[in-house]
């Protein structure tokens, strides 16, 4: 994850999903950034890196 990821993650309180929540890969298309999200945000994907909601499916689950 980049820096302004980390950063995010820190302020907004974020935590990676648990154990028993499935994720799915994404793939930013705007800065090539790969992140999980847990299945419950899937409609609110957004690059946590750069914010984009350009991301495709990473294909590597």
């Amino acid at each position: 994850m980049g820096l302004l990821g980390t950063v995010t993650e820190a302020v907004s309180g974020d935590r990676s999903p648990s154990a028993a929540e499935e994720t799915f890969a994404y793939r930013c298309v705007s800065c090539g950034e790969r992140f999980e999200l847990p299945k419950s945000q899937m409609t609110a994907a957004r690059c946590p890196d750069c914010g984009s909601r350009n991301v495709k499916d990473a294909g590597d689950r």
